[in-house]
């Protein structure tokens, strides 16, 4: 017979993503990646994504995570990331 072993950590929060909040940058190649994030409030964090080089910017994403309340659970922790995406002129890209 076996057994299953369960082990949680404390409830994480919004607020403990506040570690990223600000702007961070990096060189892929001839392409710089963007990411502008915003100080947690209520119940979201999010931010700006963008890719970009010498002809403009490529692609750009807009990022939520947001605090999910599940079928009426008021104590339920879970969160959702919400991600939209755009090639360059705005066009959504999936």
């Amino acid at each position: 017979m076996f057994s299953q072993l369960v082990l949680a950590g404390p409830a994480a929060s919004i607020a403990d993503l506040a570690w990223m909040t600000g702007s961070w940058a990096i060189t892929l190649g001839s392409d710089t990646l963007e990411e502008n994030w915003i100080a947690p409030t209520g119940s979201s964090i999010a931010a700006m994504v963008r890719m970009s080089s010498n002809d403009g910017t490529g692609k750009c994403e807009v990022i939520a995570i947001e605090k999910n309340r599940l079928a009426g659970n008021e104590h339920s922790t879970a969160g959702e990331l919400v991600l939209s995406r755009f090639h360059r002129r705005h066009k959504n890209w999936s």
